[in-house]
Order: C-alpha cells, then sequence, then structure tokens
C-alpha cells in the first residue's frame, strides 16, 4: 500500500477502529510525532500487507504489544529517513530503509521507529520490492535454513505456495542444487508456481490431497512448513519422512471470513495439543515453532544476519518478491477481495 504523496504537517494513518472486518479500518489525520531517544521518524513510501496483519485485525494477536483498539495498523514499511532521534548512529536523514518488527503502526506517512527495527535498503531495492520482502524472505530463511537445513538432493514440501512466505521459501529452497520442491495452491495457480521454482503442484482444496502426494512421494519429505496449523498440522506430519522436520509458521486455518471465530480457534487448539514425545523418537522426526516477532525481540544479531543473508540474495537476482497489487491509503477497503496486497 502506498500512502497518497501529499506536502502536510499532518500525518495520516489507516486506524484499527475495532476488532472484525475490513470495515473497521479507518484512515485517519492525526500528529505527526517527533522522534524520541533511539528512534528515527521515516517518510513512509510504501507498506507491507501480511497475514499476521490480518490476525491483528480479527483480535488473534493481544498483549502488550498489540493493544486494543483503536490504533494504527502496520508492522512492515518502506521510506526514507526524515528525522533521526537523540542517541541514534548508523543512521542519517535521506537514508532509504526498511522497517520491521512486532510494534504496530507503520500504515501512516509518517512513523518514528526503534533504530533496531531499521535496516538500510539497497539502492536497486524498488521501495515496492522492500516493502513486500523482509518479512516474507526473512521468515521463510529461517524456516528453509536455519530449522530446515535444507541440504543439496532433499525435498521440501510448502503449504500454500502461493502465499508470500510459500513464494520466498520455493526460491530460496531453489538456491540449493537437485531440491524437489511440493507445493499446494488453490485451484488456477499451477502454471504461475511452477514459473516460480514448484516442481509439482497439489490442489490443498482436494480433501485427499495428501494421500495423492504420498502416492507420488512415498518416502515423505525432509523439510515441511505448515503455516496452516490445526488438521494440516496433522497433515504435515503424514508428510515427513526419515529425520524429517516440520516448521509450524502460523495459523492461517484460524482466519475464516471477516472475523474470528471461536469454533475455529476450539479445533485448532485441539490438533495442536497432542505432539507426542515419542512419537517423534520414534518415527526420527522434529517439529519446530518460528514467531518472527519474538525472534526479533529474543536476537537482533540473528535476525541481521538473516537481512544481510537474503538481501545478498536479492542483490545477485536470486530472489524477487511477487507484488499482487498496489493501493493507495483510501483505496484500503477496497483491497479487501486481494489475497495479498502491497
Amino acid at each position: 500500500m502506498q500512502p497518497e504523496k501529499e506536502k502536510t504537517i499532518t500525518n495520516k494513518s489507516i486506524v484499527l477502529t475495532g476488532y472484525g472486518g475490513y470495515e473497521k479500518l479507518c484512515l485517519e489525520t492525526r500528529t505527526r510525532d517527533e522522534p524520541a531517544s533511539g528512534q528515527l521518524r521515516i517518510r513512509v513510501d510504501a507498506c507491507g500487507l501480511n497475514f499476521a496483519d490480518l490476525y491483528t485485525r480479527q483480535g488473534l494477536f493481544q498483549g502488550p504489544a498489540h493493544p486494543g483498539p483503536p490504533f494504527v495498523m502496520g508492522r512492515e514499511a518502506v521510506g526514507t529517513v526524515d528525522q533521526v532521534g537523540p542517541d541514534v548512529d548508523h543512521f542519517k536523514v535521506g537514508d532509504r530503509v526498511a522497517c520491521f518488527g512486532n510494534r504496530l503502526g507503520l500504515w501512516s506517512e509518517f512513523v518514528c521507529v526503534n533504530r533496531n527495527d531499521c535496516f538500510v535498503l539497497p539502492e536497486l531495492m524498488p521501495s515496492l520490492d522492500g516493502a513486500a520482502f523482509f518479512v516474507n524472505f526473512v521468515t521463510a530463511h529461517l524456516a528453509v535454513f536455519d530449522f530446515g537445513h535444507l541440504r543439496p538432493g532433499q525435498r521440501i514440501f510448502i503449504r500454500s505456495a502461493a502465499g508470500g512466505v510459500g513464494w520466498a521459501a520455493t526460491q530460496l529452497a531453489k538456491t540449493v542444487p537437485n531440491t524437489v520442491v511440493v507445493g499446494t495452491a488453490s485451484p488456477g495457480k499451477e502454471s504461475v508456481l511452477k514459473a516460480n521454482g514448484v516442481d509439482c503442484v497439489f490442489d490443498a482444496e482436494q480433501t485427499n490431497y495428501v494421500d495423492q502426494i504420498l502416492d507420488v512421494f512415498p518416502e515423505g519429505f525432509d523439510v515441511v512448513l505448515d503455516n496452516q496449523s490445526g488438521t494440516e498440522f496433522v497433515n504435515a506430519q503424514r508428510l515427513l519422512g526419515a529425520m524429517g522436520r516440520i516448521i509450524h509458521l502460523g495459523a492461517n486455518c484460524a482466519i475464516e471470513g471477516e472475523r474470528s471465530n471461536i469454533i475455529s480457534l476450539l479445533k485448532l487448539w485441539w490438533n495442536l495439543k497432542h505432539v507426542s514425545v515419542t512419537d517423534l523418537v520414534m518415527k526420527n522426526r522434529a517439529v519446530c515453532g518460528l514467531n518472527l516477532d519474538i525472534l526479533k525481540e529474543k536476537s537482533q544479531s540473528r535476525i541481521k544476519e538473516t537481512v544481510d543473508a537474503v538481501m545478498d540474495l536479492y542483490l545477485k537476482g536470486k530472489v524477487r518478491p511477487k507484488i499482487d497489487s498496489v493501493w493507495t491509503f483510501d483505496k484500503v477497503r477496497e483491497a479487501r477481495d486481494r489475497k495479498s496486497v502491497v
């Protein structure tokens, strides 16, 4: 999404007025803040919409870092440093930066961001690419290489391969020689996924898609990325081969319609509570969990290493984000039918 280009001392922001559907998003004009100690003020060029923003809008993310409405949405943006607060080094006015983290408030024309949430944007990276890149590719890199430890000749299964993280994970997996990438997607996306590097695409809307996959790949997979959770987490365990690793990335199955659903949440809890350590030992398997926001708070150095790694791959032309569509702030409600928006 992009803020309108307008010279003003005020600050337009997308505010969540209450948990629910897109009708709860409102464009408001607020006072432009001054950066505090350790902060930069960024004039935003573009900001990204991730699945975590859908969790936030529906109230699935709550806690100290996610205050109740009303609040400004957004956890990923790129722009230009407009002002530098006290106790900030390594950044200066005019620097192009990418910002992402656990703190909300980035869907604004101007945002004040902690220096640890900012990374210098390469000159060759357009702002739109930057807004669609970091959350997806950092998450995917951690899953595929840090937890997944994907090696040459191995097989990886990616649930929702057409999504932002799935798209990134496919490209990253293909940087490893002789890997086989298998993914699922809704009907009509097979050609675009194969162009991105997926070797074999299955229709996730088919109730027996796991059986179909195992008919072709009876030995299972070395790495499985599960961003659905619930019953799909059970399916993911069926797809694991010997010494296989599941990386649990999210709970997209909890998003059904415009509002959170207590029945969906109960089903999610029920299917996740049965992880048998004995079963993992006897079948030589591993289950890993990844939460980018929490990791960023706990290990800034690991995030910095991963940002450097994915930017290096981008500059070498080995990975590229997919931008579904671009919308201005005042059109954000019209983007409700899109599955991925920048």
